[in-house]
């Protein structure tokens, strides 16, 4: 049954990297360009050659063409169905929010650059915003000009009652007053002003406050980070077989077991350039593993009776590099990597023995505990939220354990 599961899983595998091979387009993404004379190109954009706020994109009108390159210099915006990306002259802010990295210098670190801005709020006053650093820069406009709204952290050396220096976090929070200047025009939203944080969240909930003050309608555009996180949870039904011989004492043959693991999933892509491959980590708990026998030997001078008892848990963590493969709604998938078992346990031996009329009785336990390698392959497909994958983890004679092999299902949040 799982040498069969192994064949029909590697078949798949082959034929997936071969439709990869004839698909290489599907990296292209149906958009367009606005030229500096107004005119709106369709056609494709290569999102291969493409990260979030780059400085030029990969275009062509046919999806046979070679693409050229387009920079700012070159074209006024791009965009896709509901993302909207233009070109800008402007200051980049390159200093560290992480504490451990935080200067004592309140003064922002900035350089110019030509690069493409996404924005994410529409409307008379638009909010755009740039990933070029690691932060999240965000940027109004006004007339023809872009304007960075500032923002840092840093450390302030202070003394306190006892004369001691300390060190503590302040913001320099430029961006309050430039944003109440840019919406001075709703005085109502004063307040959401001065309680706006430097964050995507805060900042698209104040201008949708603003569109609505000046009665406009809602213009929030997409806007999803090039790093994609979906987390979920997983169960199953996994088959495999262990051998208690690690332990000394055991005689018993391998032993068949069906387990339901219980678990939680972390997938990560990128959504733009790499948005076919993923990594994917998964947690999953076994339920017990439990072994009873009991033998029993007879000869003209004794008899004796062996009572076995095993009792493990396990739990696992698999790491596999995905292959993703979009068919309409319906989005297949293969994987490979390495999964890493701990299995814990006791065991329990129990011997009664008639030796020439004596009784004799006997009694042993312990604890023992392993570490098991597995390469690994998945194959499945994912609708809307729900996954259902079929997983082959490939034998370790070395530790006792054959392959496993089994379906599970899961829900991503």
């Amino acid at each position: 049954m799982k040498s069969k599961l192994l064949s029909v899983m590697l078949i798949a595998i082959c034929v997936i990297a071969i439709q990869t091979s004839a698909n290489a387009q599907s990296d292209l993404k149906k958009g367009y360009i606005v030229t500096y004379k107004g005119d709106t190109i369709k056609g494709f954009v290569d999102v291969r050659a493409w990260g979030l706020a780059e400085s030029y994109i990969t275009f062509s009108e046919k999806e046979s063409e070679g693409g050229k390159h387009f920079s700012p210099y070159d074209i006024s915006a791009f965009g896709f169905d509901n993302e909207v990306y233009e070109g800008a002259y402007v200051d980049v802010e390159y200093s560290s929010r992480v504490v451990s990295n935080l200067s004592t210098n309140a003064n922002l670190i900035k350089e110019k650059h030509l690069i493409f801005l996404q924005k994410i709020s529409g409307g008379s006053k638009p909010l755009y915003i740039s990933h070029i650093t690691h932060n999240n820069l965000f940027y109004i406009k006004s007339d023809t000009a872009f304007v960075l709204l500032e923002y840092k952290k840093y450390l302030k050396d202070e003394k306190d009652s006892g004369g001691v220096t300390r060190s503590r976090i302040v913001e320099n929070k430029t961006y309050i007053g430039q944003l109440a200047l840019y919406l001075s025009d709703c005085p109502q939203i004063t307040d959401e002003i001065h309680k706006t944080s430097y964050d995507l969240k805060s900042m698209i909930s104040l201008f949708g406050k603003y569109q609505k003050c000046k009665l406009e309608n809602i213009v929030s555009l997409t806007h999803e980070p090039n790093y994609k996180l979906t987390f979920g949870i997983t169960a199953g039904v996994m088959m495999t077989t262990i051998d208690f011989r690690f332990i000394e004492i055991n005689k018993h043959e391998p032993v068949n077991f069906t387990s339901v693991p219980i678990g939680i999933s972390l997938e990560i892509n990128k959504r733009v350039n790499l948005q076919q491959w993923s990594f994917y980590s998964e947690l999953i708990c076994h339920a017990q593993y439990d072994l009873m026998y009991e033998t029993e030997y007879h000869d003209e001078i004794s008899s004796k009776r062996y009572l076995y008892s095993y009792e493990y848990r396990s739990i696992k963590l698999s790491n596999m590099v995905k292959y993703i493969y979009a068919f309409e709604s319906i989005k297949f998938f293969g994987g490979a990597g390495l999964a890493i078992e701990d299995f814990r346990g006791k065991w329990d031996y129990n011997s009664d023995q008639m030796i020439l009329g004596t009784k004799v009785r006997g009694h042993d336990d312990g604890f023992n505990k392993m570490t098991i390698l597995k390469p690994c392959l998945s194959l499945g497909a994912k609708y809307d939220h729900f996954n259902i994958n079929f997983r082959y983890e490939m034998a370790n004679k070395e530790k006792y354990m054959d392959a496993t092999a089994g379906v599970l299902v899961s829900y991503t949040f």
